[in-house]
């Protein structure tokens, strides 16, 4: 059966987001958790939402390449590799957004953190031209940042996508041989 484009693209937007909204929800609870303090307590429960947010994200993935492929009949591999993949594509344009905004907006001080850091390790042993590339490097950090956000989860989704995929819809060996 050949679906068509719109039914495609609608529901990887549609699970892209559901994706792309949990990772959301993960790096949010993380980053809340490491607001209130460094302690042990913070560091094992950080450790527990990264955790989750791995294992969802594939659980999930599987869960909506299963659905899609139960939903519209699909009958090749190849298909829930192409769903997939665009998933992966538009969970990574809603994590970057949100990465680019917590960076501008919701905790610029983490990026000043980040870079006065560098300056206190790397400090005496900048010249002028290292501290002119720190400048700058500080400068595009935000465009830096949301590309390689979108670039990384691209790049997992997509992998995921092909190992899930190769089992999404299963395939009987002995199906032909069957009436």
């Amino acid at each position: 059966m050949k679906i068509s484009t719109g039914t495609l693209l609608n529901n990887c937007a549609k699970y892209g987001a559901l994706l792309g909204l949990a990772t959301v929800v993960c790096r949010f609870s993380d980053q809340s958790l490491t607001n209130i303090g460094p302690s042990m307590l913070t560091s094992v429960l950080s450790f527990i939402i990264w955790l989750v947010q791995f294992v969802g994200c594939i659980l999930l993935m599987r869960f909506f390449m299963k659905k899609f492929v139960s939903d519209n009949d699909v009958d090749d591999n190849r298909t829930s590799f192409v769903f997939g993949m665009l998933v992966a594509l538009f969970s990574a344009i809603l994590v970057s957004a949100y990465t680019l905004a917590n960076v501008l907006f919701i905790s610029p001080e983490s990026v000043d953190f980040l870079f006065d850091t560098v300056y206190n390790v790397m400090g005496p042993a900048l010249d002028d031209n290292g501290r002119n590339a720190v400048e700058h490097l500080r400068e595009i950090y935000p465009q830096y940042i949301f590309f390689a956000t979108l670039i990384y989860c691209f790049i997992y989704g997509t992998i995921l996508s092909a190992i899930l995929s190769a089992r999404i819809p299963s395939k009987d060996p002995f199906a032909e041989y069957r009436q």
